[in-house]
């Protein structure tokens, strides 16, 4: 045993993201998710990049006047003034002082403005890719089609939330959650319509959070799905958080695998069943859940192949039981001596078991946590956990699904090293 316990001595540790520095040449700057054309390159002061005056402002819309008596800048756009000058501390919004993190610079005869500051004062949302290592700008949040369209609000007995229209004959997806345990439901569309008619769960995968409901109403507005997305590009919410119906929010899409999207537009309470779309305006993901500033949806793809074999009348939903089973979709990416395990998170389950061996045969046994102490380890994205063998002997690993401390299923074994 002694023996067994030396191949397994482990290191666990949770992932830190290492930033590179990135100077202000190599940083990108995009409008509307083109780029911006600067007739020099963006620099950066107090941590907060600068770049020229008019390639900036004209083409957020504001008329801009250089005093260079003054060596001070007047911008107007609608009912907004701005006034800066070079070098100071402060700018006026509206005759009102506002600290400046940077403030405007003259280089080589050229002014350069905080972007952040004057983008945010036109009206346009401004969020720093990393993996980019762009700036984007986005004006309108609007996307080219009618997405609210496709987006309902759900009033449960019990819960609310939202729904996307799948299909013109009332095909409708949203989270398990939303419906658990409800025996009547509310759909209420975007032009304020209420269908209280007739609706049955068609189907179902409560694991991953999925329900698809259909409604005996025609004529509906589906969504159009994305045929793929891509890291980093923009991306907008329709959801009805705390019963306001049909709100957007913008944001970027961050990272994904085959069971999760997170992104950076913000949803909350009430945005559960909610669309995630591209900027095109085309569907990529169902809004599921959030944790500290990272939101979470399924991709469309998972949702779509949903098998629709159910036929539950929406009031037998208040005696559907669920368990959760064990872990599904394990995966391990393996770099050196390190590994990191995923899985898809299943609804219901209050923490995970781990368990390794050096052999698929065992025998295994339960590893604590280092962060907590205990055996309770708990799923995250884009990695569950990570680990480090210092042998690089052949390890295995095993996921136990636990709720109420009892066990919902144990996963098969899988190799890390």
């Amino acid at each position: 045993m002694a023996r067994l316990r030396k191949c397994l001595l482990l290191i666990l540790s949770f992932l830190l993201l290492c930033i590179s520095p990135v100077s202000a040449k190599e940083i990108r700057v995009t409008l509307d998710g083109a780029p911006l054309s600067c007739r020099m390159a963006p620099v950066i002061e107090n941590d907060r990049l600068l770049v020229p005056m008019r390639d900036l402002m004209e083409p957020l819309g504001y008329t801009v006047t250089w005093e260079q008596s003054s060596r001070s800048i007047t911008a107007k756009k609608g009912t907004t003034l701005l006034y800066m000058t070079t070098d100071a501390s402060t700018a006026t919004v509206n005759e009102t002082p506002v600290v400046l993190d940077a403030p405007v610079r003259i280089i080589e005869d050229i002014a350069f403005v905080p972007l952040r500051f004057v983008a945010e004062y036109s009206g346009a949302a401004v969020y720093w890719r990393e993996s980019a290592a762009t700036v984007e700008i986005l004006q309108n949040t609007e996307t080219p089609y009618q997405i609210s369209d496709s987006v309902v609000t759900l009033q449960t007995n019990r819960f609310q939330g939202s729904g996307v229209i799948l299909s013109a004959d009332g095909l409708i997806a949203t989270n398990y959650h939303v419906i658990e345990g409800a025996s009547m439901i509310q759909v209420i569309f975007d032009d304020g319509s209420v269908y209280q008619g007739k609706t049955t769960v068609a189907g179902l995968d409560p694991q991953a959070d999925i329900a698809l409901l259909k409604i005996e109403k025609t004529g509906l507005s589906p969504v159009k799905t994305a045929a793929s997305f891509t890291t980093g590009e923009a991306v907008t919410t329709v959801s009805s958080p705390t019963g306001k119906r049909n709100t957007q929010t913008s944001g970027y899409l961050e990272q994904y695998n085959q069971d999760i999207l997170s992104f950076t537009a913000p949803i909350s309470q009430g945005s559960s069943g909610g669309g995630l779309f591209n900027a095109q305006g085309q569907w990529i993901g169902l809004c599921s859940s959030s944790s500290a500033n990272l939101y979470f949806a399924i991709p469309a793809a998972k949702v779509w192949a949903v098998p629709r074999t159910q036929s539950l009348l929406i009031q037998d939903m208040k005696n559907y039981t669920y368990t959760p089973s064990a872990p599904r979709n394990i995966t391990v990416s393996t770099s050196a001596n390190t590994a990191k395990i995923s899985w898809e998170p299943a609804y219901g389950a209050d923490y995970y078991r781990v368990y390794c061996a050096s052999s698929a045969d065992g025998p295994f046994l339960k590893m604590n946590n280092p962060s907590t102490g205990d055996d309770h380890w708990l799923w995250g994205f884009p990695t569950s956990f990570t680990m480090t063998s210092s042998s690089m002997q052949p390890l295995y690993c095993k996921i136990e699904t636990m709720q109420d401390g009892k066990s919902c299923g144990i996963s098969q074994a899988v190799r890390l090293f």
